[in-house]
């Protein structure tokens, strides 16, 4: 799990991700915005996955996958929207799909 220091509340900051940069792949959605700090907010919703087991599940791959690599990943707020392709990935299909989303702001 992702320590809480370095994830977003996204019910106090959501609203401030309309004027974030965006990133599309056809994986992923990622608004970034610069900060101080290192954080990630990820949203899923409903609509890309009807049964909470399977929600959850992909927010914890996320979390893992960024808590790995944490060190690696520049400086900023990050709200990360995965879209409905990432459902039939497995873990390294997925990290590799993520990572290259996070990366190509930079």
């Amino acid at each position: 799990m992702l320590a809480k220091k370095y994830r977003l509340n996204l019910r106090l900051e959501r609203k401030r991700f309309d004027k974030a940069k965006r990133t599309h792949s056809p994986d992923f959605t990622v608004l970034i915005l610069s900060s101080p700090d290192i954080h990630f907010g990820f949203l899923i919703g409903k609509k890309l996955a009807k049964s909470a087991v399977q929600r959850n599940l992909i927010r914890r791959r996320l979390h893992e996958i960024v808590r790995l690599h944490l060190p690696q990943i520049p400086v900023a707020d990050y709200l990360i929207i995965p879209k409905s392709s990432i459902l039939k990935y497995d873990y390294e299909t997925l990290q590799n799909a993520l990572l290259s989303s996070l990366y190509s702001r930079f």
